[in-house]
């Protein structure tokens, strides 16, 4: 009955580790799908965020650029000498407004939150004053009147492009501001996720500890001693002392020490 048992006992032992060893397979593998998922998840998220705000920076940018190049033109209208040749300063004025027209379209386009409609609002209420400014000081131009456009020039000409640029900074400084909170978001998912993936392992590494000492006390009481005691037990009765019991060796009940 004894020898009939053995094979079940080593059964019992593959069974243990199988199973030990499988379950922290599986722990090991949520725990790092989680802290992957988590990671892809925090990564698409920065994605979505800098592929909405970064049209919106540029535009303002590009906007801002052009109102830099109408600043220039208006300087540039109130040095010509001769009025035959204000037209060409106006030319450049308006051919930069229009392209102004398109990037604001493109910026209008872009904005989706409350937030960024407010600030688009400003935008917008500075740039109609800056135009009004400006026709004004093209009108005095026009006229002659280059005195009063050079007052202009210098004082709500200049305060009006100054709140229009300082408007679409504003627009600016938040979207730059969103991308960074999005990547400071990504970096810190990505620590977490390095993190949980080295706790995991910890983790699993203890566990392995752990199913290798019950694996070897499920040996041992197999057996009912230490190996190197039960192989020289084996050896001394195929070598035919019969004695019992054995030397040295407190085998528990039903162990193939105890059927020896």
């Amino acid at each position: 009955m004894a020898t009939h048992d053995q094979p079940l006992r080593g059964l019992s032992i593959r069974a243990s580790l199988i199973l030990g060893f499988s379950a922290i397979g599986v722990l090991l593998a949520v725990v790092l799908a989680l802290a992957v998922h988590a990671g892809l998840a925090a990564n698409a998220r920065a994605g979505v965020v800098a592929a909405l705000s970064l049209p919106q920076w540029n535009a303002a940018y590009a906007v801002s650029l052009e109102v830099s190049a109408i600043s220039r033109a208006l300087r540039d209208a109130v040095l010509v000498q001769m009025q035959e040749d204000l037209p060409v300063e106006v030319e450049r004025i308006e051919a930069a407004h229009q392209r102004i027209a398109g990037h604001m379209a493109a910026l209008t386009a872009a904005v989706a939150q409350p937030a960024e409609r407010q600030q688009l609002d400003a935008i917008v209420q500075a740039a109609v004053r800056f135009q009004s400014d400006r026709e004004q000081f093209i009108a005095h131009l026009q006229g002659g009147a280059r005195g009063p456009a050079r007052g202009m020039l210098t004082g709500v000409l200049r305060e009006s492009q100054a709140a229009y640029l300082d408007a679409l900074a504003q627009l600016r400084a938040s979207q730059a501001d969103g991308v960074q909170r999005a990547a400071a978001a990504s970096t810190q998912a990505v620590q977490d996720m390095l993190w949980q993936v080295g706790a995991s392992l910890a983790a699993a590494l203890l566990l392995v500890a752990a199913v290798a000492v019950l694996v070897l006390r499920t040996l041992r009481l197999r057996l009912g001693a230490e190996p190197a005691a039960a192989a020289a037990a084996m050896a001394r009765v195929s070598a035919g002392d019969l004695t019992l019991p054995l030397p040295g060796v407190a085998a528990p009940r039903s162990s193939v020490i105890d059927s020896l």
